[in-house]
């Protein structure tokens, strides 16, 4: 339903059932599906099904890392204290055409920013992430003044605060998402 490649064809995958991926409490989670992707030529394209005792199931930026991150898939990534697929700590990345679906942790399921780490995310589609705590698909923390365009959030949640995004101390700019 999500993806398509570079040329408006569908990519090679399919529908594998699972119980879901152990979430930190040592129970499966809730999701049923997940789509599996194999043979795109993107370098995350296979990041699917990882995991962090700490921070960024797939991928940890920090210290000015700032990563240009391009049409990649993020699904079933876990991180045990923040970012389930991204975290981002005094880094900027641009991450463009990205999918984060079934993605999570305590805080910014599939994407973390803190400590001044200004990604800039476009075009970018966020569905069925789930945060333990807060900011579902995403969040932004300590002076992490994100530019969010063009994106969509769908049947994401967060167990407490902002169950699509959560902003502390930040001023993200958001336009043209749904």
């Amino acid at each position: 339903k999500y993806e398509s490649s570079k040329h408006g064809e569908p990519l090679p995958g399919r529908w594998v059932p699972t119980k879901g991926p152990v979430g930190l409490n040592g129970k499966p989670t809730k999701f049923k599906n997940r789509w599996c992707i194999r043979g795109d030529l993107c370098p995350y394209r296979n990041r699917i099904d990882n995991s962090s005792p700490a921070y960024g199931g797939a991928i940890f930026n920090g210290n000015g890392s700032n990563a240009n991150i391009q049409s990649s898939q993020f699904s079933w990534n876990i991180a045990a204290h923040a970012g389930g697929a991204i975290s981002n700590n005094a880094s900027s990345p641009i991450i463009n055409e990205c999918t984060f679906q079934a993605n999570a942790s305590p805080t910014g399921a599939a994407l973390n920013n803190n400590l001044n780490s200004n990604a800039v995310v476009t075009d970018c589609i966020f569905v069925e992430n789930h945060a333990m705590m807060d900011g579902g698909a995403m969040h932004n923390a300590n002076q992490s003044n994100v530019e969010i365009s063009g994106c969509t959030f769908e049947n994401n949640s967060a167990a407490y605060l902002g169950g699509a995004i959560k902003n502390w101390s930040s001023s993200p700019t958001i336009e043209g998402c749904s």
